[in-house]
């Protein structure tokens, strides 16, 4: 069971839309998620390998697709200017074996 009486605020995830005829997808519709934001500088290890310096982190109560967007906050329609593109996503797993949140570095 997911930690989430410590998620107290709210983010809002944009997913990887589906691919048009154009190519290209944009993003699908905004889902509003409890989540944890801080700002933080640490280096990790990106999706591609390299290493890079997040400034911010969300622990979330559900995995993320590190295609989308996320944004602290509430928001409706497109991605905000704020929106950042997940560079990284780890799942944190409690003692007893079972996930209990997933931190997600931007």
């Amino acid at each position: 069971m997911s930690n989430v009486a410590t998620m107290m605020q709210e983010c809002t995830y944009w997913p990887p839309g589906e691919g048009g005829e154009w190519g290209g997808g944009g993003y699908g519709a905004p889902q509003a998620l409890r989540c944890r934001y801080q700002g933080t500088t640490k280096l990790i290890r990106g999706k591609d390998g390299r290493e890079l310096v997040a400034s911010a982190v969300y622990w979330l109560p559900q995995p993320i697709d590190l295609q989308g967007r996320i944004a602290p906050g509430r928001h409706a329609g497109e991605p905000s200017s704020d929106a950042r593109e997940p560079m990284s996503i780890l799942e944190r797993v409690g003692l007893d074996g079972t996930t209990d949140h997933w931190q997600v570095y931007v």
